[in-house]
């Protein structure tokens, strides 16, 4: 992909408002004691599951042999390697997280290997995991700038790879 179009692209695009976010997570250790809460500044979208790993295995791989990752095009064929490695045995999130939104326990189903808070429309090169199609209650039409998130679950690779071609969405777990 040639920059100069894209920097024209950007030049004469339009501004839109971000929401951030200051998200907390705690975690139990081991032992069954709470470990120091943890928060974080987030803009964009944060996730845990299948996702995350592929995510962390792709990030290792080319902090350490970078001239393996020329493109876009070699770095998606990295991604999509990392994502076949996981598509048997991924673990059963709602078993090890717990998703609180708005002082209310969210239900993960058995089925979800990824569970992941958004506030932007655009994830892992432009899936749009909310899905474009009408929402419906208790969910509203999410924006960037509404004071809410969007937490979706994903059931693995596969469901990945149908909501990157366009063709498939994210379970809608919860907004808040």
């Amino acid at each position: 992909e040639k920059l100069l179009p894209i920097l024209k692209s950007a030049a004469h695009s339009g501004t839109e408002v971000l929401d951030r976010w200051k998200v907390s997570f705690s975690a139990t250790g081991e032992d069954g004691k709470a470990l120091t809460p943890e928060t974080k500044i987030m803009c964009n979208y944060w996730s845990l599951g299948y996702d995350a790993k592929v995510a962390y295995q792709f990030h290792i791989m080319r902090e350490t042999h970078r001239a393996l990752f020329s493109s876009r095009v070699v770095n998606k064929a990295w991604y999509a390697l990392f994502g076949a490695q996981n598509v048997i045995g991924a673990t059963d999130v709602s078993k090890i997280l717990k998703v609180v939104v708005d002082g209310r326990e969210v239900p993960i189903p058995s089925d979800v290997r990824a569970v992941t808070i958004i506030n932007i429309p655009s994830y892992s090169g432009g899936a749009n995991l909310w899905g474009t199609e009408a929402t419906s209650a208790p969910f509203t039409k999410p924006r960037t700038d509404d004071g809410m998130l969007e937490v979706v679950g994903c059931k693995g690779p596969i469901h990945s790879l149908g909501m990157m071609m366009g063709v498939r969405r994210a379970h809608r777990l919860a907004q808040g």
